[in-house]
């Protein structure tokens, strides 16, 4: 039994993807969740923004470990004629400073390992942006992370790189420049129908139960486009200093040309 999983980094095209998806009739996406830590807890997805719990289960719901949670939902999901979909927070993994009162992540993938404990396997599809973006990125959205160290985001982005390296993935700069062919692709990956694109990309800027640019304290440039568009390539201020090394394999490793 496998389970679909969107991996992508912070600043890296998640949410739009997640937006992309949610307005799919046969999709439901848990967003930005993670054995960890969770950007808006599972339980209040699946009762405010799922409606796969009632109020009355909340509690007991809540109580129960992460995995179990996921396997609930994945079997309302189906009995309602639904594919859930979770969109992994999986910079809580990799990134120190990322969760408040996570002093250091694991530098693992957890997702996996968490959801074989209830006998699923993943569906995976990697999200990704180039190295430099996303970390120009995070610097400009998140306050307490503008001072963030090159050298400690390298490393950490490595990290995950390799860790996702064999598994499909589309990339936030494709999606842009190429947004029904790249929808295609990201359908195919999750074997998910492709009868809905054209409303897909005519509705996603409308969907909001997800998490991203709906819970920034400022939202980001991109927040309310109503149309996929490319945005500006970043270049590194010269003040910057990078291991460039880490930041070209990491780009390699997810499929991007020196």
């Amino acid at each position: 039994m496998n389970i679909p999983v969107i991996f992508s980094f912070a600043r890296s095209g998640g949410t739009l993807v997640n937006q992309l998806l949610g307005v799919h009739p046969d999709c439901l996406v848990l967003s930005e969740v993670n054995p960890s830590a969770s950007v808006v807890p599972v339980t209040r997805q699946a009762a405010d923004w799922l409606g796969l719990i009632g109020a009355a289960e909340v509690d007991q719901f809540h109580a129960i470990p992460y995995a179990q949670q996921v396997a609930l939902l994945n079997e309302r999901a189906k009995s309602k004629g639904k594919t859930l979909i979770i969109r992994d927070w999986v910079t809580a993994n990799y990134l120190a400073g990322a969760v408040d009162g996570l002093a250091q992540p694991s530098a693992i993938l957890e997702q996996p390992i968490y959801l074989a404990r209830v006998g699923y396997s993943l569906r995976p599809l990697v999200v990704t942006r180039n190295a430099q973006s996303v970390y120009q990125s995070i610097q400009r959205t998140f306050p307490h992370l503008s001072d963030l160290p090159g050298d400690v985001f390298s490393a950490a982005y490595l990290a995950y790189a390799r860790a996702i390296s064999t598994f499909p993935r589309v990339s936030l700069e494709a999606l842009q420049t190429s947004p029904r062919e790249t929808l295609v692709q990201i359908l195919q990956k999750l074997e998910l129908s492709t009868d809905y694109i054209d409303m897909q990309l005519e509705t996603f800027a409308d969907f909001r139960m997800c998490t991203g640019n709906n819970t920034l304290a400022m939202p980001s440039a991109t927040a309310h486009l109503r149309q996929i568009l490319p945005v500006r390539s970043d270049s590194l201020a010269d003040n910057v200093l990078l291991d460039s090394e880490l930041f070209a394999e990491a780009d390699r490793l997810m499929g991007y040309e020196a």
